[in-house]
Formats: structure tokens, sequence, C-alpha cells
């Protein structure tokens, strides 16, 4: 059966969370023939390379493909997932995302019934979380109000492919950047972002780690066009993630 979603998922070092994107994602009510899973493990040295190739092997009857990427950048993992996507549409998330069970469906009929080629994606926390949900709440209202979009997305492989993919150097507002030229691409052709308003959810591991006032103000300086912050290519420590941004 020809793939229509291509799904693509960057890990580094997720062996505490992308095993509950995967079992969401294998519950979906939605013919998973048509759908491929690629995980592109970047550069992780926890045990998140052999728990795919465990959960590969026991659900056999999802079509996973296991990746690499060498360069440690959350884009450099996505633009490698989206060349080896044999799918008609590229469904970008990240491994501390789970979705409801007819996620797929919805972005299927997005597409492929209602003829929008790409779109954003509503996001909440994972956590039960007061704080955490007013957060998204709040970024939701920005990404609606102010018309610049951001976050989880889908987009088709020819939109991926016009715009060239994510921006490789750039460390802050990865997703901002990527969204803010397909939507221009799409306004040229006189289209428009669709917008998945049920949510998925996210964990506030970064929030917990880092601090919600410095998870924030990177977030801030990308939304308002400071995104071209370099980090030494000699820290292989540090690691470009993914962010609502």
């Amino acid at each position: 059966m020809k793939t229509l979603l291509s799904i693509v998922i960057p890990a580094y070092n997720e062996e505490d969370f992308i095993i509950h994107l995967l079992n969401s994602l294998r519950l979906q009510k939605f013919n998973m023939a048509k759908t491929e899973i690629i995980v592109v493990n970047n550069g992780s040295d926890d045990s998140t390379s052999n728990l795919m190739k465990e959960y590969k092997n026991q659900y056999r009857s999802l079509n996973i493909t296991l990746a690499k990427e060498a360069k440690r950048h959350v884009s450099a993992a996505r633009n490698k997932g989206a060349r080896l996507a044999k799918g008609k549409l590229l469904i970008f998330l990240d491994s501390d995302n789970i979705v409801y069970s007819d996620f797929l469906f919805q972005i299927y009929t997005k597409v492929f019934v209602e003829g929008y080629e790409a779109g954003t994606i509503f996001t909440l926390a994972i956590e039960d979380s007061q704080k955490g949900h007013k957060l998204f709440l709040l970024l939701e209202l920005i990404k609606l109000t102010f018309g610049k979009p951001f976050g989880k997305c889908f987009c088709s492989k020819r939109i991926f492919n016009a715009v060239g993919g994510y921006n490789k150097s750039i460390t802050i507002g990865t997703n901002l950047d990527f969204l803010l030229r397909v939507k221009k691409l799409l306004q040229q052709e006189g289209k428009m972002l669709a917008h998945i308003q049920k949510p998925i959810f996210t964990s506030l591991r970064r929030f917990e780690q880092k601090g919600y006032a410095s998870v924030l103000i990177r977030w801030f300086l990308g939304y308002i066009g400071i995104r071209k912050v370099h980090y030494p290519m000699c820290e292989s420590s540090r690691y470009v993630v993914s962010s609502p941004i």
C-alpha cells in the first residue's frame, strides 16, 4: 500500500519519553499501512537506540525506519527524516509528545479531504500543571492572534522541498523560521495554513530543568526575530532542542 503520511521524530537521549509517543501512534484509529514512522537518532548516548530497535522488532506491523544524523541539531535531524520520507505529507513531532487516537485521521482529513498542504497543531502540557496549561494556552492565543505560526506542524513534501527545509544555522525559533517560510509560500499560491484545534501533549521538562523565565526569554527572542545564535561546534554536550517556537 502506498505511503501517504510520514511522521518524523528527532531523538536525542529520549529513553524516558519516546516509547510513550510510539504507543500513542500505535493505537491510532487510522490505517497505519499508509503511514511510516521515521525516528532519527541524533547522537544519543543513552539507551534510546536500543529501545528503538527493540520496539521495532516487537511491533513489526508498524512501518518504523530508524535513521541517524551525526550533527546534533534538531533541524538537521528533521531534515534527515524528511529526505528519507516516502509519504506525500510530513508530520513533525517531538519525542516527548503524546497524540490522541484520531490525530492522524484529523490531519489526513485536513490535507486529503479539505485540501490544505500545511498546518500547525495545538499543544498542551502532559503534566497536570495549571502553570503549564496556562502557558500553552497563552502561546496558542499568541499564535492565532498575531499570525506568526510556530510549534508542531505538518506540510506536504512539495512545500518542504520548496522552502528548503529547516534552517540548521539557527538555534532559536527553528519552528517559527520554518513555518514563516511555509506560510509565505502558501500565500503566494493563494492558500492558507490549516490549524488542528484538538490538542496533542508535550512535556514541561525543559521548563523544569532550565526554569520558565530562561526558556521563555529564548522563545521571545526567537519570536521577535533574533534567531541566529550559534553554539561553538566543539561543545558536543550542547544540543539544539525543539520548542513551541
